[in-house]
């Protein structure tokens, strides 16, 4: 959903899924885990929460949506009817560009899951990616860590959050060239990516 007052004036879009509210400003991700169903934004004390936050980034990137879905979300909490918020728009894809030279971040659902793409254009330093990880529970909260299937995993006390190991690919015409890749651990909950050989004269 775009923010059209429902939530806090950070928040540019947010997304509502079973137990979980994803909050996009900025510059961060901003997963809250086990919130509850009447809370509405960014709560200051939610149950769980988890910020991505990219490192050395571009901190001010323009945020569009794109692919509008056809249903609407209405806000009518209270009252007072004028603060309401009725047909909300809902799209599929949220994109951030240029968050580092050459390279935009796209936000996009599927069903049950969330994923995200970094767009590397020709020539552009895929290096340059990367984000600390951060936690509201820092008692319950692990540092981040890989599975034996190359899969980022986020501990607290809240649950436990999965990322999938990239899938790292050029297109050739319309097939996919599969670029060997995986997540990197640097340290003090930052995590970037190990690439393999690529052409750099063609996007990634």
């Amino acid at each position: 959903e775009s923010n059209q007052g429902q939530s806090d004036a950070r928040v540019k879009f947010l997304a509502h899924g079973n137990g979980h509210g994803l909050f996009l400003t900025a510059g961060q991700a901003v997963l809250v885990l086990q919130q509850a169903p009447t809370r509405v934004g960014l709560p200051d004390r939610p149950a769980s929460v988890i910020r991505l936050k990219l490192a050395k980034a571009n901190l001010s990137p323009e945020v569009t949506a794109a692919d509008e879905l056809p249903g609407k979300s209405n806000y009518l909490i209270g009252p007072d009817p004028t603060k309401w918020h009725r047909n909300v728009p809902q799209f599929s894809r949220v994109r951030y560009h240029g968050v580092y030279p050459g390279i935009d971040l796209v936000y996009y659902g599927r069903p049950g899951q969330l994923e995200y793409d970094f767009e590397i254009a020709p020539g552009a330093d895929p290096t340059q990616v990367s984000w600390r990880v951060e936690s509201s529970d820092e008692k319950d909260f692990d540092q981040p860590r890989l599975d034996d299937n190359g899969d980022l995993l986020l501990s607290t006390a809240g649950g436990r959050v999965r990322f999938a190991r990239p899938h790292v690919y050029q297109k050739n015409g319309d097939q996919e060239q599969t670029v060997v890749g995986r997540f990197a651990l640097l340290g003090h909950g930052a995590v970037g990516f190990e690439l393999g050989a690529y052409d750099r004269s063609r996007a990634l």
